[in-house]
């Protein structure tokens, strides 16, 4: 069947960064953690620590822990630990599932924004608040090419993700993405758009969905 859909616009570089192959260190999700009271379990038992470096394998330690702003959030702030490898010296800082990794927020705030009517985006939902300007930037970038996320997906080799890229194709935008894993993996509401932000980071890191 011939696609005749426009070809979205491209997404933004800032999304389609790759870490470099030099690069010592960066952010891990850890994709179990989906609510700020497995996050403070986690905190509370030491459970974030990583197996091993990811650029090693060396032994990791405990750096420190950082405060992570959420804006618009009841939570107002997670803490974040940081590991320090042993070995090659690289910092991995690990992010719980629910923090939208460069949009200082979490995920469950970010998707209640952009499931707003665009006729009245300010009063169809009074909480969390987002500014209307943030909100249509994260509409453009989720209308935007989706194709690099298709290709990472598709390295995974798993039948649903074939299924599920094989529906969006290389012409499909992030949101159809998004749509798409949604029909094939019934995420939990609140979870959509980190799943699939999780996914991606974790195939191809340093690729964000949004």
């Amino acid at each position: 069947m011939t696609d005749h859909r426009s070809p979205p616009p491209q997404a933004a570089a800032c999304l389609q960064a790759r870490y470099p192959s030099s690069q010592k260190g960066g952010t891990l999700i850890d994709e179990r953690v989906v609510t700020l009271e497995m996050h403070e379990r986690m905190l509370a038992s030491g459970g974030y620590r990583p197996d091993g470096c990811p650029r090693c394998g060396g032994y990791l330690h405990i750096h420190d822990y950082r405060i992570r702003t959420l804006l618009a959030d009841p939570a107002c702030s997670v803490q974040v630990v940081r590991f320090l490898c042993a070995e090659c010296g690289a910092t991995w800082q690990v992010l719980p599932a629910f923090v939208a990794r460069c949009l200082w927020r979490s995920w469950w705030v970010v998707e209640a924004a952009i499931e707003q009517p665009d006729a009245e985006p300010e009063a169809a939902v009074a909480e969390p608040v987002v500014p209307p300007r943030t909100r249509r930037r994260w509409l453009d970038r989720l209308r935007s090419s989706a194709a690099l996320l298709v290709v990472t997906l598709a390295t995974a080799e798993q039948p649903a993700l074939t299924e599920l890229v094989g529906a969006v194709g290389l012409e499909g935008t992030r949101a159809e993405l998004v749509r798409e894993y949604t029909t094939h993996r019934h995420p939990p509401h609140g979870q959509r758009l980190a799943q699939v932000a999780a996914l991606a980071h974790r195939l191809a890191p340093g690729v964000r969905l949004m």
